[in-house]
């Protein structure tokens, strides 16, 4: 996308804040390498990465972080990014990415595990998560001095979590803020790593709690003579 004002033709520079890298970008990224992994076991690892954070992602940013979405596409002085094509193509992004998740945990038959089992899938996929994280917290700090701070990269703040923009998540905005800066800014990182493991853990027991309560729901017992069906 090159940059736009409304009201305005300003093209010929990339508009560095909608770079799609966020968390909930990953998966265009990832999703095509799938079928030319021989390792199953890094397949599986890539595929419940793929699953379990877009879920989280989706959900998310629909329940909780609308306003923050739709915050990326306004501009510093507080004037809209123009395309609102754009706005609902994010809000159906997450939709599709809840459904990918869904997918995901239906092939894996999530389910089916048992609580213990759940260590097992979620540390992986969840280094894979974190890794990222650090990668684009130095994308965050190189490619803005790169390109000298000058306007078409400000806002530029992949996963929300930039030390140059700050924090934009709740709580995480916060802790950012204490001095040095980049005390703060690491804090808050790993305090967000460890939230993402937390959020993989969460979505995996209730989905499995789900999954145990619609079995005993499911089995009615039917009294005859002389058979239990």
């Amino acid at each position: 996308m090159y940059h736009y004002l409304p009201g305005q033709e300003n093209f010929g520079h990339y508009y560095w804040k909608i770079l799609p890298l966020q968390l909930c970008s990953m998966h265009i990224y990832l999703a095509p390498l799938i079928p030319f992994i021989k390792n199953n076991k890094i397949k599986q690892d890539i595929t419940l990465f793929i699953g379990l954070y877009a879920f989280i992602g989706g959900i998310a940013v629909l329940v909780g972080g609308l306003d923050l979405v739709l915050g990326g596409f306004q501009l510093s002085d507080g004037r809209w990014f123009g395309d609102w094509g754009l706005v609902v193509h994010t809000i159906v992004w997450h939709v599709i990415l809840m459904n990918l998740g869904a997918l995901v945990f239906g092939y894996y038959r999530i389910g089916d595990l048992k609580p213990h089992h759940i260590k097992t899938i979620v540390i992986r996929p969840w280094l894979i998560c974190f890794a990222m994280l650090l990668v684009v917290q130095v994308l965050n700090v190189i490619i803005p001095k790169l390109l000298n701070y000058n306007e078409w990269v400000e806002g530029f703040n992949l996963w929300n979590v930039g030390w140059t923009y700050g924090f934009q998540l709740p709580i995480l905005s916060k802790v950012f803020v204490t001095e040095p800066i980049w005390i703060g800014g690491v804090i808050s990182t790993f305090i967000y790593g460890f939230a993402l493991l937390l959020g993989a853990y969460l979505v995996l027991f209730v989905i499995i709690f789900i999954r145990n309560l619609s079995s005993k729901l499911n089995k009615v017992v039917v009294y005859t003579k002389d058979t239990t069906y």
